[in-house]
């Protein structure tokens, strides 16, 4: 039906969606019709196309829109064409037909001459004076013969406009003349005013019967704005930062802002009331009472993890999140009743591991070949899930595979592969002390002054676990100044004491911190241990400490909660933030400077919870 002819679906719409464009589009070509560009093709889109939205597209192919406005079809003819058997009447299906312009003859009107006293000429002069009479308001509209005395005329009556919004310019507010649309621009729905700073929009509004009328602030809307006599973003997305936490402007500020957002207090109150759901708030119990359901639940999470399956990921770390923070161990499937944060589907599983002291299905995950290469081939450090997943499907399994093909291996993967034994074993705490003591010492010898820098030892050490995977230390000079080639001067005195690789050199980012990462050991004979050292500038340090504290979960819980409440927290600042639609940032603040985790905690109106208590 369509042999010869060629289409194209420029762009998609509402009317024209890409689901129903790959449907025409095979119906065309198995239809003998051809999807490529000529000088006859048919622009096939939907009804609500727009002739400036086609331009824009057009224009974005660098193609002349003119040149095919008059073959935009409706996709209702590729339709109705196939319904029928044969090729519809195109110009009944056309978005953009020809338009035949014809002449208007207009009728010329007659004019009489009379002789008339212009006050604004202060003299009688000659005017013409149409046969039909109209209204021309207060002010007397002459059409006057002499063209020089009509241009004197002109020029007089725009003073007398512009002496007019000047004297009476606090009046135009609320009402306007006719003789003033140059100043104006009415429409249908309201009219506005635009008077040198002064800035009124007045709508009109809709006739609301009492019965549906709401006064709360969700349905609100701005029926008159007024040029405001300060800023109320100033100090916040201006350039100054806000350096004292207990001034009461700042949440005044930003109180200030939500005008923007109308129902945003109520959400704040909706958050307020489900703050004990929040890990953050709620913290972990003093003793674990779960624990052989965690550690079944965590495998299936390690599983997910490496397949990818963020949906099932987020399930699980909450599930498991919820289950640490209980005071009190499960015993039956009616402890499990009220709990929100945990699915059906997990809560079988979790009666599955009470009754059998395991789950079938990680034990059949577990047991599958790509797993378990996964599993292996992650062991080395430097190599994640995605990595080990392009080695296994190249044929690679184990760790001797990879000793066999190290060209595939950058220099931190070989090195991972060399220490692979070492690096996977936990650091007891009492040798994470001394590492930590050791640091300190050349940190003080280094900086010439014991106390000009702080350092804090960071991770599960901190929340004082027996052991940890690898040691992450946090610096920063106390008096705020220059640290440049601090840390690279502390690493070289660092080498033969306690590094022996380099993985990653330091370099200074744009939120002003560095990066060290390597591996290292207390002695000759010690076993190799991972070791981060991170410098943070002295207004970023709080929250530096709080996240690299963790654990994971929590730390999700305390950035869930700042976003909730008006903010951006990570571990280079907490900053006010104004979000609109899908959590769209409108804009960001100045970061607020943290230098202790306490003034995390005090901003977000969150009780501090010790280290210990954050290991959920």
């Amino acid at each position: 039906m369509f042999k010869d002819m060629s289409f194209m679906f420029p762009l998609a719409t509402v009317n024209l969606t890409n689901t129903r464009i790959r449907t025409l589009t095979n119906l065309i070509e198995s239809n003998g019709g051809q999807m490529k560009l000529g000088p006859d093709t048919l622009m096939i889109v939907g009804s609500d196309a727009t002739v400036e939205l086609c331009q824009k597209q057009f224009a974005k192919f660098n193609l002349d829109f003119e040149q095919y406005r008059y073959q935009f079809l409706n996709p209702d003819w590729v339709s109705q064409s196939l319904l029928n058997k044969k090729l519809q009447e195109q110009k009944k299906f056309q978005l953009f037909p020809e338009v035949v312009f014809q002449p208007v003859l207009e009728e010329v009107p007659e004019f009489k001459t009379k002789l008339v006293y212009v006050e604004a000429l202060a003299k009688t002069v000659p005017v013409r004076e149409e046969v039909v009479e109209q209204d021309d308001g207060d002010i007397n509209i002459y059409n006057i013969k002499d063209n020089e005395l009509r241009m004197k005329y002109e020029k007089r009556m725009e003073e007398f406009r512009r002496d007019i919004l000047k004297e009476y310019k606090q009046i135009l507010d609320y009402e306007y003349d006719y003789d003033l649309d140059n100043f104006h621009n009415q429409v249908d729905d309201g009219y506005e005013y635009l008077l040198e700073d002064l800035s009124i929009l007045k709508k009109e509004e809709p006739q609301i019967p009492e019965s549906e009328k709401f006064y709360g602030d969700d349905d609100c809307q701005i029926t008159e704005t007024r040029k405001v006599k300060f800023d109320i973003l100033d100090g916040l997305d201006l350039g100054k930062s806000v350096v004292n936490v207990e001034q009461p402007i700042l949440s005044a500020q930003l109180k200030e802002t939500k005008q923007f957002n109308p129902g945003l207090k109520r959400k704040q109150q909706f958050w307020e009331a489900k703050k004990g759901y929040f890990v953050c708030e709620a913290g972990a119990a003093q003793k674990c009472q779960n624990n052989e359901i965690i550690e079944e639940l965590e495998k299936l999470l390690k599983i997910y993890t490496n397949e990818k399956d963020k949906g099932r990921c987020i399930a699980y770390r909450k599930a498991i999140g919820f289950l640490k923070a209980l005071p009190y161990p499960i015993k039956s499937s009616e402890d499990l009743k009220d709990m929100p944060t945990i699915g059906d589907k997990i809560k079988k599983k979790i009666i599955e591991i009470m009754q059998t002291g395991k789950l079938t299905k990680v034990q059949k995950l577990e047991g599958q070949e790509k797993n378990v290469a996964i599993s292996e081939l992650t062991r080395v450090w430097g190599i994640g899930p995605t990595t080990a997943a392009t080695f296994y499907f190249k044929g690679i399994k184990t760790l001797e595979d990879l000793k066999k093909n190290l060209h595939l291996l950058n220099r931190n993967q070989q090195v991972g592969l060399q220490l692979v034994k070492d690096l996977e074993q936990r650091i007891p705490r009492e040798e994470a002390t001394l590492i930590f003591e050791i640091v300190k010492r050349e940190i003080d010898d280094l900086s010439g002054v014991q106390g000009l820098f702080k350092a804090t030892a960071c991770g599960s050490y901190r929340r004082e676990k027996e052991t940890c995977g690898d040691m992450d230390i946090l610096i920063t000079r106390c008096d705020g100044k220059n640290t440049e080639d601090f840390l690279l001067n502390l690493i070289t005195r660092l080498e033969g004491k306690l590094l022996t690789h380099h993985l990653t050199m330091p370099k200074r980012t744009e939120h002003d911190c560095e990066t060290y990462m390597g591996i290292g050991r207390v002695s000759n004979q010690a076993v190799h241990r991972r070791i981060d050292l991170k410098l943070y500038p002295k207004e970023q340090y709080g929250c530096a400490v709080l996240y690299f504290t963790g654990s994971d979960h929590y730390n999700r819980s305390m950035r869930l909660w700042a976003q909730k409440n008006g903010y951006t927290l990570s571990d280079h600042g907490l900053y006010p933030t104004q979000r609109g639609a899908h959590n769209k940032k409108l804009w960001k603040g100045e970061v607020i400077p943290c230098e202790e985790e306490m003034d995390v905690y005090k901003i977000l109106g969150l009780k501090y919870k010790p280290p210990k208590e954050r290991s959920v």
